[in-house]
Formats: C-alpha cells, sequence, structure tokens
C-alpha cells in the first residue's frame, strides 16, 4: 500500500507541476489589451474562462467570459466572445426527434476562430457536439445550419443540410458550382477549405488565419514490448490461530512480452492517452515453512497468465523528440488453465491446505521516458489472486521494467 500511495502521490505532482504559459494577449471590456502568458490547455471544449501571468514568473490570475471579449496563444488559438444563435438540438441518437428545424437558444459564448478574412469561420465544441459559424465582410455571426432527426416513422436517422444552402446564398465566389458545395461535408476540414476559397477567389490571394494547424482527432499507436519482472507472491489468512500462513514465496525475475495499442486524443496538445496491452507472464516458486510443531510445509505455486492492461497515459513533452509519461489503470490476470498451489507436509501430498488460484482484477501504475520509437517503463502492479476463500487472500506484487519500440503510427485528423 505504501509504494501505490507514493505513486500515486508521484503521479499527482508530475501532471500538476507541468504548466504550460504561452505568449498571448486578451482584450478586456474595455478595449484594453494585454500582453500576457496563459496558460494554454488546448481545450477540447470552448472555454469560458482561462489563466494567465503577467509574466512567467508573475502570480497565476485568471478571467472570464463575462470581462474579457477576446484571448489568444500566439501561432495557436483566437476566441472571440460574441452573443449567437446556437441549434441546441441534441445529437444523441437515441433521444433523436422528428423535428427538422434548429432548436434556437441566444447564448454569450467564446468562439474559437478558424479562418480569419472577409469570410470567418468560427467552431463551438461542448462534448460530442459541434457546431460551425460564419459572418461575411462583418455580417452578423450567424450558425451554419445541420442537424440530424428522425423520419416519421422513426425508421431512418435523416440530416437537415442547411449549411450548404447559406453557403451558395451566401459565401461563394462567382464561379462556384451547386455540385461543389453539396460535396462539403459539416467537418472542420472541408468548410476550412472552402472559407479558404471564398477569402482567395478574387484572386488577390487574401490573408487567411487557420489556427488548426497542428490539432487532430488523435494518433493509434502500436508497439511491441518486452521487459523483465520481479514478482513476489504472499498468502494471508485472517485466522490468528492458522500458523501455517503467512506463506512468503521468493521474489523471482521473469521476462514478459506483450503489445501495446494507444490512442493518442486529439485535445490538450496530445498530453493524454488511453492504452490496452496483453502480454505474457510466468510465475514458479517454492516455500518451505516450519510450523511450531517442527513440521515441514513444503508450499509450491506454477502458473501462467495473461496480463490484459487498460489505463491512460499523460505524457509531458521535453521537446519534439522526448517525453516523460505517467500511466494508471486496471490489471485483470488471466490465469490459463486450471492452476492451484500444492502443498506438502512431512513430505506427503495433501489438498488439506491447498488453494485454488484465480483470474482477477488489480492496480497497475507506471512511470516512463519516451524518444523517438523507443520508450522504457518502470512498472508496479498488484493482484489477489486466490479464488474465494473467505479467510485466505494473498497479494502479488510484480515491478517491472518494460521496453517498448512503435512499429505502427496512425494520424487522423479533423
Amino acid at each position: 500500500m505504501k509504494k501505490i500511495n507514493y505513486l500515486l502521490l508521484l503521479m499527482c505532482n508530475c501532471i500538476f507541476a507541468q504548466i504550460n504559459y504561452e505568449k498571448g494577449y486578451f482584450i478586456d471590456n474595455a478595449g484594453l489589451r494585454t500582453d500576457c502568458f496563459i496558460k494554454n490547455e488546448d481545450w477540447k471544449n470552448n472555454p469560458d474562462k482561462f489563466y494567465f501571468k503577467i509574466n512567467e514568473q508573475g502570480e497565476e490570475n485568471f478571467r472570464t467570459i463575462h470581462n474579457v471579449k477576446e484571448f489568444g496563444v500566439d501561432n495557436f488559438s483566437k476566441y472571440e466572445r460574441h452573443e449567437v444563435s446556437i441549434d441546441i438540438s441534441t445529437t444523441n441518437l437515441q433521444r433523436l426527434g422528428t423535428n427538422k428545424n434548429p432548436e434556437w437558444s441566444v447564448k454569450t459564448l467564446f468562439l474559437r476562430e478558424i479562418v480569419d478574412g472577409d469570410a470567418k469561420l468560427y467552431e463551438f465544441v461542448d462534448g460530442v457536439q459541434k457546431n460551425y459559424f460564419y459572418s461575411f465582410k462583418g455580417s452578423k455571426i450567424e450558425q451554419l445550419v445541420y442537424k440530424e432527426y428522425l423520419s416519421p416513422d422513426n425508421s431512418m436517422v435523416l440530416e437537415n443540410n442547411y449549411y450548404q444552402q447559406q453557403l451558395f446564398n451566401n459565401l461563394k465566389c462567382t464561379d462556384t458550382k451547386k455540385e461543389r458545395i453539396s460535396r462539403i461535408d459539416y467537418k472542420l476540414n472541408d468548410l476550412t477549405k472552402y472559407f479558404l476559397e471564398v477569402n482567395n477567389c478574387d484572386g488577390n490571394k487574401a490573408i487567411t488565419t487557420v489556427n488548426m494547424t497542428k490539432t487532430s482527432n488523435g494518433s493509434t499507436n502500436i508497439r511491441v514490448k518486452g521487459g523483465v519482472n520481479s514478482n513476489k507472491f504472499t498468502i494471508n489468512s485472517s485466522r490468528e490461530n492458522y500458523n501455517i500462513y503467512p506463506v512468503e514465496f521468493e521474489n523471482k525475475i521473469g521476462g514478459t512480452a506483450g503489445v501495446e495499442i494507444e490512442h493518442v486524443l486529439g485535445f490538450n496538445k496530445n498530453k493524454w492517452a488511453v492504452f490496452y496491452e496483453p502480454s505474457y507472464h510466468a510465475y514458479s516458486s517454492e516455500k518451505r515453512k516450519i510450523v511450531p510443531s517442527n513440521t515441514p510445509y513444503d508450499w509450491k505455486v506454477d502458473f501462467k497468465s495473461i496480463d490484459h492492461r487498460l489505463g491512460f497515459r499523460h505524457y509531458m513533452f521535453l521537446n519534439n523528440e522526448s517525453k516523460i509519461f505517467i500511466s494508471a489503470g486496471i490489471l485483470y490476470k488471466q490465469i490459463l488453465g486450471k492452476e492451484h498451489t500444492s502443498l506438502k507436509i512431512n513430505g506427503n501430498q495433501t489438498n488439506s491446505y491447498r488453494v485454488d488460484l484465480k483470474s482477477g482484477v488489480g492496480l497497475n501504475f507506471g512511470l516512463g521516458f519516451s524518444y523517438k520509437k523507443s520508450d522504457f517503463e518502470i512498472r508496479y502492479s498488484k493482484n489477489d489472486i486466490i479464488d474465494v476463500y473467505y479467510f485466505v487472500t494473498s497479494n502479488y506484487n510484480t515491478i517491472s521494467v518494460i521496453y517498448g519500440y512503435k512499429i505502427f503510427d496512425f494520424k487522423k485528423k479533423k
């Protein structure tokens, strides 16, 4: 337990110690611009406040949507406050209705500017809901309308693609064909490309700013993994008069091998990831215990398992090629076959105190370093692998040193 608490404390310190303040600015309600350092959280959802420092050594402060009308992180993102009508219709397929028309609500929001020019494109994200807004040559900001709804008999999902009509009526080049607009999906990439076309269609190549150059829907990595385990197995009893317990088997060193599938989440500057890793594991040990009657009890345990790790990982970037990471999650130890401990008393085989092993869920923590395609990790895991005995429990603890090598990297853009 002390080891687990220490690792948890270390992980929390690592997470909260990494605060990235980058050059930026904000403009208050009076129109006063303040250059400062803004905590760049690479917001997944549009924020309603932000943290900043006047200088890098200054005290942390914050501003909200009520007292700031614009803020930005240099070369990364820009948010403008606007009062807009936004469609609040659900996007949950289980709750869709048959009304094709938007359900409008007036809200004051920080909209993220995607394209700047005569034709401006904005984005608002709240969970899985993504709405896009536009203005042209200073016009009032309006939402581009897209809505999914059910057919009258609830048999199929239909789409209200009115945004395409909005683009054709209000925002197009002189030679833009309706077929071109019909190919535009209600997605960030498609809309961005079209707004760039409109800004540049007069031949002047108007300067536009696209504040999404390094964002994505994340990436999927596959790594092969191998390393060394130090394992210790202890059987305990809650009954004080059972002097054959505890049984503490010796530490054993063994190898492990597996493969990891990791998905890096496309927000917070790619600092967060989820992973799944199955790996092969084996353990064998013997222990002689002399009870007060001077009777030797010879215990033996021998099993193999597939360890299924599922959890999250947090990266702390040192530079473009190296980073530190911490991980935490659950470990499901799948015992292969019907395994059990064996016991000899005075050299005679007995089943009187034998305990069966079971598959079970435990905890897993790790701390590592990644450089290019390689990573090194130290892990600690803890399981109870004794079958259901109301007075017998176990601790199966493993400390591992793992090397991983990335063999596949698939990046998915928005």
